[in-house]
């Protein structure tokens, strides 16, 4: 019987751990948490009446062509489709973007305000929320504040 129990729970604990969170993107594309391993994660939060939002996207842009940084965007309006492509292609925004909330992937409840970041380590676990806008200085801080705290 407890070898039954054992079987059991190493079975349960390696579908968990088998089963990887997807991001869904305009375009209908597809990726896994764990194909941005090693990377740290921007899920930025913005909307185009949002003027800190639009003003913040050149810093976003600059970010996601850092090496070892990822920037997703996500339509606090939730837009998709034609209006999604639309609203990125005239603000310029040139990092992927989400099309499900992706809050919910870390337990986190959706920001009350825009501009909103989340920060996520290389690991995929949640650091910090960061609210405002935010500057490529001011996320790369953040970021090496995050990396000293893990030490």
């Amino acid at each position: 019987m407890r070898l039954k129990i054992v079987f059991i729970f190493c079975m349960a604990t390696l579908l968990i751990a088998c089963s990887d969170t997807e991001f869904h993107f305009k375009g209908g594309e597809k990726k896994a948490l764990s194909d941005f391993q090693g990377e740290w994660l921007l899920i930025n939060y913005w909307a185009g009446w949002c003027k800190p939002c639009i003003h913040e996207i050149p810093e976003l842009n600059k970010l996601d062509a850092v090496t070892g940084i990822q920037v997703f965007g996500y339509n606090y309006d939730h837009l998709s489709g034609e209006a999604l492509e639309e609203e990125a292609g005239r603000f310029g925004i040139a990092y992927p973007s989400l099309i499900v909330q992706p809050h919910e992937v870390f337990g986190q409840s959706a920001p009350g305000g825009i501009p909103a970041t989340m920060l996520i380590d290389p690991d995929g676990r949640f650091r910090e929320w960061l609210m405002g806008p935010q500057t490529k200085v001011s996320i790369m801080a953040a970021i090496d504040s995050q990396r000293s705290t893990a030490r």
